[in-house]
């Protein structure tokens, strides 16, 4: 069920989100992902405030942007009068005061704030978060993030009636609020013989029928590259992907996986079962927010299979399993929701893997294999 990615969002945002003061016209301060952005930078990043003197909202700002400036050197900061310096405004796009410009060679991005500060309020409260997304534009390279199509995926519009899973969505948007170009890739855009070399990432969001052979090839020869591939799965639709997942020594059982004791109760009936939840967390990268934050932030699985070690694990390979399930959790085989043992079994079980492989002919520092897959 789509209630992963729902989860996954809530994970970008707080990473994103702003370390907020809630005083009455306190702007919020930096937050971590904005500061690593800034530490990211290896080109100069200059941000121009065009304020007049002894301006209330020109002194939240410069305190906020102080603040960043410490995390690097290429990260600098003047301040103007657009009535002192019109040439200067002019120059940037400035046609007034009251206005950010984040500048990166002959790129620009505007910001108005305004000068009232009882007006400039909520725009000073939501600061970070939008200061982040300007950042975000000039600092990274824009990257294209293909969704596949064609295979009963979740929709990116709103549900149909003949779909009723949740839709993917929010999902897409987070991406294209991080400068992402995000595509659709298809056997019409190409699938069956290659994918695209501009992909930083192929999503393949919860199919309900099988990839064509050469789709599949295309996908293979993809990860032997270098790239990367977040694939989610639902199990009644009772696909395994095994010829991806084989090569890496792991396999996904498409079995609903179900528990009596951590579950979400949506209709009060026995199948509330397969609603289950989990704040289990290993130290991979990939949960590290959700790791941090505990028991507070556990994550929703309305249908989950689960994914397990195969095989002999390739030499280099990496094999993760960020996500696990609660102990009184079974693979409901029958699905009667009803623990039925054997065969069914009552224990932890894996809902996500994080693989990575270094191209074993590319040299230092380049990319790469990941591939991260979502038992629901």
């Amino acid at each position: 069920s789509a209630a992963v990615f729902a989860f996954t969002v809530y994970y970008v945002a707080s990473e994103r989100d702003v370390k907020a003061d809630f005083s009455y016209f306190r702007t919020a301060r930096p937050g971590e992902a904005t500061r690593n952005i800034v530490r990211a930078l290896d080109q100069p990043l200059e941000v121009h405030l065009f304020f007049p003197p002894a301006n209330d909202v020109r002194e939240q700002v410069t305190e906020y942007l102080t603040d960043l400036a410490r995390e690097s050197p290429n990260f600098k900061v003047s301040t103007w009068d657009q009535a002192l310096e019109p040439k200067k405004a002019k120059d940037l796009g400035v046609t007034g005061n009251g206005t950010i410009v984040l500048a990166r060679d002959a790129r620009r991005e505007l910001m108005p704030v305004g000068l009232e500060l009882d007006k400039s309020r909520n725009q000073l409260r939501s600061f970070d978060q939008d200061f982040q997304k300007k950042l975000l534009a000039l600092a990274k390279a824009r990257r294209t993030i293909y969704f596949t199509v064609g295979h009963g995926e979740r929709s990116s519009e709103k549900k149909s009636p003949t779909d009723q899973r949740w839709t993917v969505r929010v999902l897409r948007d987070v991406y294209g609020e991080q400068n992402h170009e995000v595509r659709n890739l298809g056997t019409a855009e190409g699938l069956a013989s290659a994918v695209p070399s501009d992909a930083a990432v192929v999503v393949i969001p919860g199919p309900t029928q099988a990839f064509l052979p050469e789709e599949i090839a295309a996908l293979k020869a993809y990860l032997d590259q270098g790239g990367r591939v977040l694939l989610a799965l639902d199990p009644e639709a009772g696909l395994d992907f095994k010829e991806l997942l084989a090569p890496f020594g792991v396999r996904y059982v498409p079995t609903q996986l179900a528990s009596d004791q951590v579950f979400i109760a949506r209709t009060r009936q026995v199948s509330d079962r397969a609603n289950i939840a989990t704040a289990s967390y290993s130290s991979h990268p990939a949960v590290t927010t959700a790791g941090r934050l505990g028991g507070r932030a556990p994550l929703l699985m309305f249908g989950a299979g689960f994914l397990e070690a195969a095989g002999e694990r390739p030499e280099g390979v990496r094999v993760d399993f960020p996500v696990r399930s609660h102990p009184s959790t079974w693979n409901d085989a029958n699905g009667n929701f009803e623990l039925d043992a054997p065969p069914e079994v009552r224990r932890t079980y894996e809902l996500a893997v994080a693989i990575g492989r270094p191209r074993p002919d590319a040299g230092k520092g380049a990319p790469e294999t990941r591939l991260m897959v979502l038992g629901d």
